[in-house]
């Protein structure tokens, strides 16, 4: 109330907040994250500080002050991470600031390689294929130790098949189905399963029962990869009951025997190159068969965040940005104009009571006269 421009400044948008600043970091502690309340003898809750796990985080990203570059490519029909749309990412390009992140733009057909400070390429949900050119970009930064995360969602044709043939990654022109493992009542909306391979992405979320949905994903399937020293993790995958749906304009979402294959479908796999002429050096790729899980609609769902900032932050070599992050609601308020104030009053205490009492009264009265 004092100083409205520092509010907007640090964005503050419930009372209690309590703000940790220190250079260009910046984080905001919401009441609800200190302070719990349990209900006591009397018939007032009794509120309980619980802030040192939220208090000790905001000051471990005081001390980061790595702020690792991540840049999103453009130019192939990719979401728009500005867009406040349900199909824009804005809200997951705020949650990656929020993390210390800094958040840019990179166009390879015009600029031709990959700068210098890029810390993860990422790539989401392109429509089009990327050229054979930005493709040989990408392929010699991975090779020099680069980190890339890809997004692809089903019918795609990438042009990045020389890359994902590096790593032994390949993936179904088909989308994946199961419906014993779903979010209810869609069943288009599939829950998968961590595991079978290790992987620190998705550690923290399958040992506290947290699960993700990806909203009709593609198969991404283990080869044999092309370079050597290198490792994959097949992190996610189906039930038994899963299966590969390879018709994309089937109107019957069912199993086709002897067409679609069935059984644990692989849906994301991470792979790490270790270089042979440096054995300290690697390079990372995570690869999804989906990208509408980080869309505004779905990124908030589950644990979608989670396993969206920890793919980057695994590809970038910051494990220590790994873990399950609070939830932060969305202050959404309504600004009334007086005309439109007074029509919603004169509606709900006038007008609808009114006319209630006269459909009665004129129902009563034709009963009446019958």
């Amino acid at each position: 109330d004092r100083n409205p421009a520092e509010v907007k400044r640090l964005a503050i948008t419930e009372p209690n907040t309590v703000i940790f600043e220190s250079g260009d970091n910046h984080k905001a502690v919401l009441q609800r994250e200190y302070v719990t309340y349990a209900m006591g003898q009397g018939r007032q809750p009794t509120p309980k500080f619980q802030g040192e796990g939220a208090f000790t985080s905001a000051l471990i990203k005081m001390a980061d002050t790595s702020h690792l570059t991540i840049y999103l490519t453009q130019g192939h029909g990719e979401k728009d991470f500005n867009n406040p749309q349900p199909d824009g990412l804005n809200i997951f390009k705020d949650i990656l600031e929020k993390q210390n992140y800094v958040v840019k733009t990179l166009n390879l057909m015009t600029s031709g390689k990959v700068p210098d400070d890029a810390s993860v390429i990422v790539v989401l949900g392109p429509s089009k294929p990327f050229t054979s050119g930005e493709g040989e970009s990408l392929q010699k930064y991975l090779e020099a130790g680069g980190k890339m995360v890809l997004f692809v969602d089903p019918g795609t044709q990438t042009g990045l098949e020389s890359i994902l043939g590096d790593f032994g990654i390949k993936f179904g022109n088909d989308f994946v189905m199961d419906t014993t493992s779903y979010a209810y009542p869609y069943p288009q909306l599939l829950v998968p399963q961590y595991g079978p391979d290790p992987s620190v992405i998705v550690e923290k979320l399958s040992s506290d029962g947290i699960k993700v949905i990806l909203p009709n994903p593609r198969s991404v399937q283990k080869t044999t990869p092309a370079l050597k020293n290198v490792t994959q993790q097949l992190f996610m995958q189906t039930t038994d009951a899963g299966w590969a749906l390879k018709n994309l304009k089937a109107k019957k979402l069912e199993f086709h025997p002897g067409v679609d294959t069935k059984g644990k479908i692989p849906l994301a796999i991470a792979c790490e190159l270790i270089l042979p002429d440096n054995s300290s050096k690697k390079a990372r790729l995570v690869v999804f068969g989906n990208s509408v899980c980080l869309t505004n609609q779905m990124v908030q769902q589950a644990g979608n965040e989670d396993l969206g900032i920890n793919s980057i932050s695994w590809a970038a070599e910051v494990e220590n940005k790994i873990s399950i992050h609070p939830k932060e609601d969305d202050a959404r308020v309504l600004s009334l104009s007086n005309v439109t104030a007074n029509l919603i009053y004169y509606l709900s205490v006038w007008i609808m009571p009114m006319a209630i009492l006269a459909v009665g009264g004129l129902i009563w009265y034709r009963r009446r006269s019958l």
